[in-house]
């Protein structure tokens, strides 16, 4: 088996070398890549990627459009290329380069002519990451996309959310965001983004829905770390912010309920203790984390089990007090 293994990357090491090799040539006296190299006019390397992306060939329009960006930059086509370049890598299925695109177009010019399409496709970029796109292996055209993009995604939103505050992706983007984090089980992280989109944006429609999603990471966390005292406190402020903010609002009954799971999760971590030193006939011990049950959390379900077990477990130390008598 690890020979096989040793074969396969020494395999895919030799072919991923020819293809770079492949890639290169001699121009002018210098190694240049073959796909930087301009043999038309900058017009009619232009009109070729037009027509190409006219026709939805996104390869050949790739191929213009990157000629004329890298070798033109400065010029009116060359700012041009670059926005549709990322465009037609889009649609080629390339997020990874079709994003660095966008990113030299939006910072070529400071009042390009396609902004908003720009954002809006950065946007669907770091949302494709977010779904499962990859990237290349050292982001290079010549390795396959086998690469997670989850970092890719985060650092995308955050662009669209730095540059472009006011802007209504940028609502999106946080509230995505706050998702892909919570993806990750960076629950402190994906607080701070939902709660960021609250701050900024407090009566857009994704704020309640912001506030909904913060209870449920509490719960998430609560389940992680039952014996963190501070995950409840905080879940509950984040409950009454909520009821001040939008007292009407028909997600309120769902918040309070993840609220009374998060009590639920700390009080059942406290019985289950409490358990472990009754099996271990450790009586004052669970007598001791039974009660602490029920005085921190009363309206329970887990309290009434804890009521349980502390009446059946006086009436079985009252039996074995018997037998010793």
């Amino acid at each position: 088996m690890i020979n096989r293994t040793i074969f396969i990357s020494i395999f895919l090491f030799i072919l991923s070398s020819q293809q770079i090799q492949a890639g290169y040539t001699i121009h002018n006296g210098s190694i240049v890549d073959v796909d930087n190299l301009a043999t038309l006019s900058a017009e009619k390397h232009y009109q070729y990627g037009c027509e190409a992306y006219h026709f939805h060939d996104w390869k050949e329009a790739v191929r213009h459009f990157h000629i004329v960006s890298y070798n033109f930059p400065d010029t009116f086509i060359g700012v041009e290329s670059k926005f549709y370049l990322g465009v037609s890598y889009y649609y080629y299925g390339e997020y990874e380069f079709a994003n660095h695109a966008f990113t030299d177009y939006l910072r070529c010019t400071n009042n390009p002519d396609h902004l908003e399409d720009a954002i809006e496709y950065k946007y669907l970029i770091a949302d494709a990451f977010r779904t499962g796109a990859k990237r290349h292996i050292m982001g290079s055209k010549h390795f396959p996309a086998w690469l997670d993009a989850t970092d890719h995604a985060i650092d995308t939103y955050d662009e669209i959310i730095t540059a472009f505050p006011s802007h209504p992706l940028a609502v999106e983007s946080l509230f995505a965001k706050g998702c892909v984090l919570w993806m990750t089980e960076d629950y402190r992280g994906s607080v701070d983004a939902f709660s960021t989109l609250i701050r900024r944006f407090p009566k857009h429609e994704k704020a309640p829905e912001s506030y909904l999603m913060i209870c449920r990471l509490y719960l998430a966390q609560a389940t992680k770390e039952f014996q963190n005292p501070d995950i409840l406190a905080l879940a509950e402020l984040n409950l009454k912010k909520f009821e001040n903010d939008f007292p009407t609002d028909e997600r309120l009954a769902e918040a309070k309920q993840y609220v009374q799971y998060v009590k639920e999760t700390f009080a059942k971590g406290l019985y289950d203790t409490a358990r472990f030193f009754e099996r271990c006939k450790e009586y004052s011990a669970s007598i001791l984390y039974y009660q602490t049950a029920l005085d921190q959390f009363p309206d329970t379900l887990v309290a009434q089990r804890c009521r349980g077990r502390m009446e059946n477990l006086g009436a079985d130390i009252a039996a074995d007090d018997e037998s010793i008598d």
